[in-house]
């Protein structure tokens, strides 16, 4: 049984095991019968630059260690001294975290909490963490930090400081990323605040952080676009 699919750059995950059971009529002798006792176990990757066997390669289960962004193959077979039974080489690729994509938007509404004079709008999504491919990233605990800098000469709606904050992904590697705006011009300005949202991303158990695509988000006194988008 191997589970499949994706391995995170510089993680180790517990990958899939093989479960053998060899029939008396396929092999002379007494064979093991079902289950890991009585068996031998061998685990190799036809390209361990990208994905490599990580801890011992002969137990009934495998770990796998992101190497580098790829994809391969990951071999095994399980023996009992008298017949060897081979899993179908099972794919793997290695993800690298690259960018952010709204998979979500929560809200889009006037921002209810404006100070006196002021009005402005709000826009909450759940954003993925995506890969070199596009694929989502679903890693929980990863660490999403953000800066937030007003594009040079597009702040003309008068915005203030920006807070912001740190994101941390559920199971399917999604947060929340909240974007709101008080301005003393709305509700009825025609005018827009452009500013580049740069993010970095750092995997559980890992110390290095890696760069993400920066975002484009324009606000405006009755919409908030993220790179060029109002939806999803």
């Amino acid at each position: 049984m191997m589970t499949g699919g994706y391995v995170t750059d510089g993680q180790v995950v517990d990958f899939g095991e093989i479960k053998p059971f060899v029939s008396m009529n396929t092999c002379s002798g007494t064979p093991a019968g079902p289950g890991g006792s009585g068996y031998s176990y061998d685990w190799s990757s036809d390209n361990p630059g990208i994905a490599s066997i990580s801890g011992s390669a002969t137990n009934q289960s495998v770990n796998l260690y992101g190497a580098a962004a790829g994809s391969t193959y990951v071999n095994g077979s399980a023996a009992d001294g008298f017949c060897i039974q081979n899993i179908t080489p099972e794919p793997v690729s290695v993800q690298v975290t690259t960018a952010l994509r709204v998979v979500q938007t929560l809200a889009n509404q006037a921002y209810p909490n404006c100070p006196s004079g002021q009005a402005g709008w709000e826009r909450p999504v759940n954003r993925a963490v995506i890969d070199q491919n596009g694929q989502d990233i679903k890693v929980a605990d990863q660490s999403v930090g953000e800066s937030i800098s007003w594009n040079s000469g597009q702040n003309n709606l008068n915005i203030g400081s920006v807070t912001t904050g740190t994101g941390i992904t559920g199971s399917n590697g999604q947060y929340e990323d909240n974007f709101w705006f008080c301005s003393p011009l709305c509700p009825g300005s025609s005018a827009t605040s452009t500013a580049t949202q740069s993010n970095t991303d750092t995997l559980p158990n890992q110390g290095g952080e890696y760069n993400l695509t920066n975002s484009t988000i324009q606000m405006a006194c009755s919409q908030i676009k993220i790179n060029g988008a109002l939806t999803p």
